[in-house]
Order: C-alpha cells, then sequence, then structure tokens
C-alpha cells in the first residue's frame, strides 16, 4: 500500500494515521501508568535483581511513551494548550498529594515543552551542536555545583517534585529496595525535542531511540547500582546515543566547524566562571 503524494506520515513507517499513533502513545503511556502502580507491590527474590529489572523495564517505557507521543502530528497551538493543561494538573495533583498523577502530568508536560521547542531547530545541523551543549550544561548543572547541585542541596523537597522516580520491585524486606533514581523533567523534555526534531528533518529517530535507551539504561543502572549515593546527568547518555544513530548526516563548512569549537571552548569557560562564582557566594 502507498501513500498519496501529498499525504503526511507521522509514524514515519509508512502508515500515516494520526490516530494509530494516537492509540499507540496511548498504549504506552497505560503501561507506565500500569508499571508505577504495580511494581512496587510484586516480590521479586532480590534486591539486585529487582533494582536492574525494574530499571529497564521503566526506562525501556518511558522511552516508548516519548517516542510514540512525539510521532503524533500536532499544531504548535495544540501543544501550547496541552502543555497548560498538563502544568496544571500537576499543580493540582501536587496539592493534593496525588504522587502518580503529579508525576505523570509532569512527565507529558516536559514531553509536551521538548515537541515545542524542537520548532526552534530550522535545521539538521542544528541538532548537534544543541545536543552537545545540553550534554555540557547538564553535566555542569549536575555535577560542577550548578542550578541542579543548587537545588538539590538548598531546595531538595522542590527537586524531588520536579523529577520522576524509579519505581523497584518489592524484596519483602523491611526498607528495601534502597536503589532508587530519579530523571528529571528536562529529560524527558530534551528527549522529545531530540526525537521530534529527527522524525522532522529525516534523521533516524528509531536507531536514535534504541541506541539512546541501551546508553540511558547503562547510565541509570551505574547510578542505582553504586554502592554509595551518585549523581550522574542523564543528557550527556542520550546525546551518545543519538549522534551514534546519525553519525555522519550532520555536514558542516571548515568556517562552521571553527566557529562550533570556539563556541563550545567559550561555553565550557563560562560554565566554569560560574561554578567558581557560585562557590565563592557559599
Amino acid at each position: 500500500m502507498q501513500l498519496p503524494e501529498d499525504a503526511v506520515d507521522t509514524l514515519g513507517d509508512g502508515g500515516g494515521d494520526r490516530h494509530y499513533a494516537v492509540v499507540v502513545a496511548g498504549v504506552w503511556i497505560g503501561a507506565c501508568i500500569l508499571l508505577r502502580l504495580t511494581i512496587p507491590h510484586i516480590v521479586f527474590p532480590s534486591v539486585f535483581w529487582s533494582t536492574v529489572v525494574a530499571t529497564i523495564v521503566f526506562m525501556a517505557l518511558s522511552l516508548g511513551m516519548v517516542y510514540s507521543a512525539t510521532r503524533i502530528e500536532t499544531r504548535v497551538g495544540a501543544e501550547l494548550v496541552a502543555l497548560g493543561i498538563l502544568v496544571a494538573g500537576f499543580l493540582l495533583f501536587d496539592a493534593i498529594g496525588a504522587d502518580a498523577a503529579s508525576e505523570l502530568c509532569l512527565v507529558l508536560g516536559g514531553i509536551a515543552f521538548g515537541k515545542i521547542l524542537s520548532r526552534l531547530l530550522r535545521d539538521a545541523n542544528m541538532i548537534l551542536p544543541v545536543a552537545v551543549v545540553a550534554g555540557i550544561v547538564d553535566i555542569w548543572g549536575v555535577n560542577l555545583g550548578g542550578p541542579v547541585a543548587q537545588m538539590v542541596e538548598k531546595t531538595p523537597q522542590l527537586f524531588h517534585k520536579m523529577t520522576a522516580q524509579i519505581p523497584s520491585f518489592s524484596t519483602g524486606v523491611a526498607g528495601s529496595p534502597k536503589y532508587i533514581a530519579l530523571i528529571g523533567v528536562g529529560d524527558f523534555a530534551f528527549l522529545a525535542l531530540f526525537f521530534a526534531s529527527l522524525s522532522r528533518f529525516g534523521l533516524n529517530a528509531v536507531r536514535a531511540s534504541w541506541l539512546s535507551g541501551l546508553t540511558l539504561c547503562t547510565g541509570m543502572l551505574l547510578v542505582t547500582l553504586a554502592p554509595v549515593g551518585i549523581a550522574l546527568p542523564g543528557l550527556p547518555f542520550m546525546v551518545v546515543g543519538i549522534l551514534l544513530a546519525n553519525r555522519g548526516r550532520f555536514r558542516y563548512t571548515r568556517e562552521e566547524k571553527v566557529a562550533l569549537a570556539y563556541g563550545g571552548a567559550a561555553l565550557i569557560l563560562l560554565l566554569g566562571l560560574a561554578s567558581l562564582g557560585m562557590h565563592n557566594m557559599r
């Protein structure tokens, strides 16, 4: 079966069926809700394996939800309305203590925001510098005294509200499992931004979803299985998978490469100075 020449392929697989895309996204969202509600009540014989399996399943369903949501053809007006509704839902559910519902609104709001931001990218070659900058800034924000580290230190309650928790199986042991990781709303926003942009510019979004899933799972397992509590930024792992999936697809002139190199060096310098300044202000 062939699409008419003027048809819009919203799925990237020849389906071109917007309603089907909505159903697929709904299934992924439903699976995430089911996981969030049931996994803590499933007894697993080992803390180690419960952590590994829960992390992999959660990441797979989360990536499926983000990817499928970005395949739905939407207009910016609808995305803005959806974002407003989700923000209102997050605030309402948070106020009444409905944590699972507020977390879902947070994640879906991040996805909607990422789709909106993806419209700012006017050319496929913008994806690479945006990805690299996002990864560098995330490292600074989490590990080098940036805003995320500051929030964890000064307003931990607010930080936890702005993250999604990886649920874990029960092991039947009091106080376990102890390995729970957090994923910031920004990670979901950037995943949506990159998946939407890759699809729009005809790059390999499917392979990017698989490879970024693999790299993100690796990062999350490093966090959840570490013998001591560590914090790792998610965006660098995500960026590696996305760029590996599309290696050789970005073309730059010599002048553009030089400009990107200078821009990257300037960014690192500015972030270093910012970290130094915030350290001195303590």
